[in-house]
C-alpha cells in the first residue's frame, strides 16, 4: 500500500480510478475522467530505475504509467 500527495489515499492494485486531468502520453491523448484500474504498483525505492508510481488498465483498453497525482482512487475516495 502507498499513499501519495495531493490526495492523501491509499493505492493498491484493483483500485478503481479516475483520470484527474488530460494525459498526453507516447503520442496518445487520454481525457480527463477516463476511468480505469491499477494493474501495477511500481518500487519507489531510491535504487528503482522506476519514475512513475503505477500502472492502469483504462477503460478504453490501453495501458497508462502515471504518477499518484494524476489519479482520483474512486474505490478509497470515503475513506
Amino acid at each position: 500500500m502507498a499513499t501519495y500527495y495531493p490526495f492523501n489515499v491509499d493505492y493498491e492494485i484493483g483500485d478503481l480510478i479516475i483520470l484527474e486531468r488530460s494525459i498526453e502520453y507516447d503520442g496518445s491523448h487520454f481525457l480527463r475522467g477516463e476511468i480505469g484500474i491499477v494493474i501495477k504498483i511500481y518500487d519507489r525505492e531510491y535504487y528503482s530505475h522506476d519514475i512513475y508510481d503505477c500502472k492502469v488498465l483504462l477503460n478504453c483498453g490501453r495501458e497508462l504509467d502515471c504518477w499518484f497525482g494524476e489519479l482520483i482512487n474512486i474505490t478509497r475516495l470515503g475513506s
